[in-house]
């Protein structure tokens, strides 16, 4: 059922009618049977791997807190001199139990997300190598991924690690986990929440808002513009061009390059419009992905722009605790010892973020591409970190004006240009075929494309390459005001004439210059099944 579907529509209307015709203390099943009955719709079989998700989650966010309850008897115990037994003793077995169960989270939930994603894909190319065809050396699972397995993934373990940490307290009511990880409109693309900023808001019930409506009808309309008009027409491009890239040279990849930015952003970006909105008419708040990633000044700031509850996740969860680790701390004391402040200062968060930057490259894809990419973004963001105070430093020594207008379009460019070339890293089949790209793109001087019907043999015609393009000047215009204004606030403050049609405008811009119709695969969200 494709979030752009107009079975999606039906279903979202059918659900909301109920919804706001029970009580509010019931609201919150009726959620939970929809998000059952949406994922089972859409995954059929492949359904039971989000049951054992919930089922592991449940039971072991349990213990984790039966193991924090022990604890504080065994502390009582010892104090009232009733239990035999060293404090840190006591506090040391409690962070042993509670790490089993972190553990055994990470090898049931995590460990099948890495099968399912990579099993087919590393042994293909082992049996390929030693016995010359796809199957026979080693069985391949031909399973498939689950929707959304690498989202509720990730969302189940950061619920138990806030559990862990005692930042939020295990829900005791199997049914409502369950709906925290199932809840459907986050469940196909994200966004990542947090159990202590979703939960209340699945949980309290809603009344029904007029303003909540007219809200996620907004935000819906405007992620299926992102979605339909900009990235599904730029993706017939990137698909003509990238995957038959030996017929094309030069600066013809690098429009294609311009189109997939705006493919991705489109995609993914009017993907979590939609959901979000779907979750607002339910009066369901949930956290925004994006925040207008292409005005970055540097690689850092794009990506705490860009898909920021993954990034924040991969902080939290990865980041931190390797470059605060006990391990991070040794080997910053150890170059104190020898002198090397700045090293003791800066190495251990360095090695951390290209290892947390390597695990993202992989959680992309199995091939070489993919770590590739990973580590140039890795580079990147520590080269960043590193030398950005001595590029500020060197701008005032050589009185360039570091605050103007011209000097941050320089640094959105550079930055932009940077993101581009890292996605074509992994936009080709193989890394073979990313140099080969790459060095046609800066090698090539085949500029007459622009001034010929050049552009027009790229996978696109001439009315719908100015289509894509007036789109995306749309959207630059758009975010632009965002930047600077809360666009919902003064929407609002407009007559409701220039309101509905404005509604209506985007209705119709869907359903005239909407990527749509036979044989077309409205379904395909880049990342439907990370």
């Amino acid at each position: 059922m494709s979030l752009t579907s107009l079975n999606f529509f039906l279903f979202l209307s059918a659900s909301l009618a109920v919804y706001f015709r029970l009580s509010e203390k019931y609201q919150w099943r009726w959620l939970l049977a929809v998000s059952c009955f949406f994922y089972i719709y859409c995954s059929k079989a492949l359904s039971v791997f989000i049951v054992i998700t919930c089922i592991s989650t449940y039971i072991l966010s349990i213990l984790i807190e039966k193991s924090e309850l022990k604890f504080k008897d065994e502390m009582k115990r010892i104090k009232a001199g009733e239990l035999n037994m060293d404090k840190k003793a006591a506090k040391a077995q409690n962070i042993r139990r509670k790490r089993l169960c972190i553990w055994a989270a990470a090898l049931v939930n995590v460990g099948m997300l890495v099968v399912l994603k990579f099993w087919d894909l590393i042994f293909t190319d082992i049996n390929m190598r030693f016995s010359g065809g796809a199957e026979g050396f080693i069985p391949l699972l031909h399973i498939g991924l689950p929707l959304g397995i690498s989202f509720y993934t990730f969302q189940a373990v950061g619920y138990l690690v806030d559990i862990y940490r005692k930042k939020v307290n295990a829900e005791h009511n199997f049914f409502k986990a369950a709906l925290f990880l199932t809840f459907f409109p986050q469940i196909v693309q994200g966004p990542i929440s947090r159990f202590d900023q979703l939960s209340p808001e699945l949980y309290n019930g809603h009344k029904f808002v007029f303003r909540n409506l007219t809200d996620g009808l907004y935000l819906m309309l405007w992620g299926m513009f992102k979605k339909m008009v900009i990235a599904d027409r730029a993706g017939i491009m990137v698909d003509y061009v990238f995957y038959d890239y030996q017929n094309f040279s030069g600066w013809q990849f690098w429009v294609a390059a311009l189109a997939y930015a705006f493919q991705m952003y489109g995609d993914f970006s009017g993907g979590i419009d939609i959901v979000r909105g779907a979750a607002k008419m339910f009066g369901i708040e949930m956290v925004d992905n994006f925040e207008r990633p292409y005005f970055s000044k540097d690689i850092p700031e794009f990506w705490r722009r860009w898909h920021m509850t993954l990034g924040t996740w991969f902080r939290d969860y990865l980041f931190y605790p390797m470059s605060l680790s006990s391990t991070a701390q040794k080997f910053s004391k150890s170059l104190r010892k020898k002198g090397h402040l700045h090293l003791a200062k800066m190495l251990p968060a360095h090695i951390s973020c290209i290892i947390l930057w390597l695990a993202n490259g992989a959680w992309h894809g199995a091939g070489t591409q993919y770590i590739v990419f990973g580590l140039y973004h890795g580079v990147l963001t520590v080269l960043s970190e590193e030398y950005h105070a001595k590029l500020v430093k060197l701008g005032d020594r050589l009185h360039i004006n570091q605050k103007c207008a011209s000097w941050s379009l320089f640094q959105m460019a550079r930055t932009f240009f940077l993101v581009a070339v890292g996605r074509v890293i992994y936009i080709t089949p193989n890394f073979g075929a990313s140099l080969t790209i790459l060095k046609s793109m800066f090698t090539a001087r085949n500029v007459g494309i622009f001034f010929n019907d050049g552009l027009y043999q790229l996978g696109l015609d001439r009315p719908n390459l100015c289509v894509l393009a007036f789109a995306c000047l749309i959207l630059l215009i758009v975010e632009i005001f965002q930047e600077r204004m809360k666009i919902r606030e003064w929407l609002y403050g407009q007559n409701l004439y220039f309101r509905w049609g404005l509604a209506f405008g985007l209705v119709f811009t869907v359903l005239v210059f909407g990527v749509y119709g036979h044989g077309y695969d409205a379904a395909g969200f880049i990342y439907m099944q990370y």
